[in-house]
């Protein structure tokens, strides 16, 4: 990530924090739908664009602003096994062992989009993964609640 890219992130994060404080925290703890989250992701896209080079810590480091900027402070937690019905826009799909994640950016009768950043730290969109690989998956974090 360029100090340039860093600032503008920096810029969108203080904007959520203050929209928040602005709102007395109800925004923080709202449940986007699923079409607001793909929204929200797909933004990433413009500053992060497909091949581009992230250099942070990885991946997993990737998925993570994305999703708090998608989800505020709604809490993390864990699914095991991967019900391919209940994954939504947002949810962080565990392949590999639990060795490579990816977000899902939509997802349809047989099979998901996804954001991911590959091994090389290049950020991907939309590669599909279909239904069956999805359930072989490990597990999936969703923010979304119960």
């Amino acid at each position: 990530m360029t100090a340039e890219q860093g600032e503008d992130m920096k810029k969108l994060l203080s904007f959520l924090m203050l929209l928040a404080l602005l709102t007395g925290g109800a925004l923080a703890e709202a449940v986007p739908a699923p079409e607001q989250v793909t929204e929200i992701i797909l933004r990433f896209q413009e500053t992060y664009p497909d091949r581009f080079l992230w250099e942070s810590d990885g991946g997993a480091d990737f998925l993570q602003t994305v999703s708090e900027a998608a989800f505020g402070s709604l809490p993390a937690r864990e699914v095991e096994p991967v019900d391919y019905e209940a994954l939504r826009p947002g949810d962080i799909l565990r392949l590999k062992g639990g060795a490579y994640s990816v977000m899902i950016l939509e997802k349809f009768h047989n099979h998901v989009t996804v954001v991911e950043v590959w091994t090389n730290g290049r950020v991907y969109w939309g590669r599909t993964l279909g239904k069956n690989a999805v359930e072989a998956g490990d597990s999936f974090t969703t923010r979304y609640p119960e």
